[in-house]
């Protein structure tokens, strides 16, 4: 495409794959979960025994028989021989899978009281696990050949929420009434480390606190060989001033979250995240647009908005205008009919994740 004086105007830049993944959806019946460490999609049928697990690796689909019951998260270990279910608010259940072991379920409650719950879990490394609960993480070594669980150590904090970030392997786990106190901390083989916690500044309204700070609006990712905790300053519906921003905090073991840039939005909304080769994409919901951020584009000219000599904080700005994602056509058959259609993937669904790539 052209403008009137003849210069090529760009319709798109992100593509998405053009071999997509494809799974049952989640209906009444249906769920679906999705595994990020290893890029595994499960689907679970109410009132059937099978587990069919999608991956981009045609090598890691596969079929697995499990006993009827609920299913709240389900995630193989990193090297796929452990299966793990939480099938209460309490307990995870686990099922070896590798070969000459035995495939009996053996199963891990929380260790504190009886009003500890879990919102979670993840696979550190192989045969380790972190469980996470309203208060505080389990770290546990995973024996699959004794059917054990020894705990490594177990950290105390009233929790909200956490995200995880398998690349890095660093847990946020947020706390405080506002939700906007965050507890780093990196996990090593054997070993978990904390690091210094945070303080998230919340937008005010008429000199008030706005909500909460929400799990959407925060993520880890290694951009320049640098760990950025990623923040989404995002005013409240129908108000007036300033508009979204973002704010990059560079995250060590001695500093904790330290301020170094901010990325001007100029919307307000529902956001998502991704960053590929070093780049910040920001989705937006409402426009169904997205921008990309450089943080080390014109770093030299780059406006500066304060900080000192040790930590200089700077003000970046979309690097070309925000744009839609091109869209993805693909061959489609309608429930229960039998002719293939072209359709066209609907990029901004209400119930739409977005997942690193």
């Amino acid at each position: 495409m052209a403008d009137p004086k003849g210069t090529a105007v760009a319709l798109n830049y992100l593509n998405l794959s053009q071999n997509p993944l494809r799974f049952h959806p989640v209906d009444a019946t249906t769920s679906v979960f999705f595994d990020e460490a290893n890029k595994q999609v499960f689907v679970v049928q109410e009132g059937a025994t099978d587990v069919v697990v999608h991956a981009l690796d045609p090598a890691m689909n596969s079929r697995i028989r499990l006993g009827r019951g609920p299913v709240i998260s389900i995630k193989f270990s990193l090297d796929q021989q452990i299966l793990a279910v939480q099938r209460t608010s309490r307990t995870i259940v686990f099922v070896n899978r590798g070969p000459r072991l035995d495939h009996s379920e053996y199963s891990q409650s929380c260790k504190n009281k009886s009003n500890t719950y879990l919102l979670g879990f993840n696979w550190t490394h192989v045969n380790e696990i972190v469980l996470i609960t309203n208060q505080g993480l389990e770290f546990y070594h995973v024996n699959p050949e004794k059917r054990m669980l020894r705990l490594i150590k177990s950290l105390g904090v009233s929790v909200n929420w956490f995200i995880y970030s398998d690349e890095n392997k660093v847990l946020l786990l947020s706390s405080s009434p506002q939700a906007n106190t965050l507890h780093p901390y990196h996990f090593k083989r054997g070993a978990v480390t904390r690091l210094p916690k945070f303080e998230v500044e919340l937008p005010t309204v008429y000199n008030q606190l706005s909500q909460k700070l929400l799990e959407r609006d925060v993520n880890v990712a290694l951009i320049y060989d640098r760990l950025y905790c990623m923040l989404i300053k995002n005013n409240p519906k129908n108000t007036t001033g300033p508009k979204a921003e973002m704010s990059l905090c560079k995250l060590t073991s001695r500093e904790g979250a330290t301020k170094t840039a901010t990325l001007i939005l100029n919307m307000n909304g529902r956001f998502a995240i991704n960053v590929v080769d070093n780049l910040i994409i920001v989705h937006h919901q409402a426009s169904k647009t997205s921008m990309i951020f450089d943080i080390k584009w014109n770093l030299d000219s780059g406006q500066s908005e304060g900080g000192d000599q040790l930590h200089p904080l700077t003000v970046h700005h979309p690097v070309v205008r925000p744009l839609s994602i091109s869209p993805l056509k693909f061959t489609g058959r309608d429930e229960g009919g039998e002719d293939d259609r072209r359709r066209v993937w609907q990029r901004w669904g209400n119930g739409g994740k977005i997942a690193q790539p």
